[in-house]
């Protein structure tokens, strides 16, 4: 993300510390929001509705704690492979480790500028997902 002037980012922390109280309710299983995930990830996104959906799917998906102790292995089965934080500046806004990952959720043509939403997350030391953040574009 180098242009950020063109880029407005809403940025939320979803502490996943506690217990989801309500998080779930009515908005699907665990399970159901890893599918919609896995199928946006794939999925053009090719106007401002399609681009809203995954806003607010990365946001359901956080909110809801659909990842909560899940390990890297069974992440990367169910979303595939993911970028690596490294020393991302995109990661250090979250202080993630360089180890933690993150996915983009869509794809666009670059003449279309190119950015879609994000989910991040965070693992712990035994290697489960301990938290989860997203960024939204508009």
């Amino acid at each position: 993300m180098t242009s950020r002037s063109l880029l407005l980012v809403v940025v939320v922390l979803v502490a996943t510390a506690g217990s989801a109280c309500g998080a779930r309710s009515g908005a699907g299983s665990s399970d159901e929001y890893v599918s919609r995930l896995k199928e946006a990830m794939g999925r053009s996104v090719e106007s401002s509705d399609q681009l809203q959906a995954n806003n607010d799917l990365v946001k359901e998906v956080a909110e809801a704690n659909s990842f909560r102790d899940m390990r890297r292995t069974e992440v990367e089965q169910r979303l595939g492979h993911a970028e690596v934080c490294g020393q991302s500046d995109l990661c250090a806004r979250f202080e993630l480790e360089p180890d933690d990952w993150y996915y983009f959720v869509g794809t666009r043509a670059v003449a279309v500028a190119g950015r879609v939403p994000i989910i991040l997350f965070g693992f712990d030391q035994t290697g489960r997902v301990f938290n989860t953040y997203y960024l939204t574009v508009n």
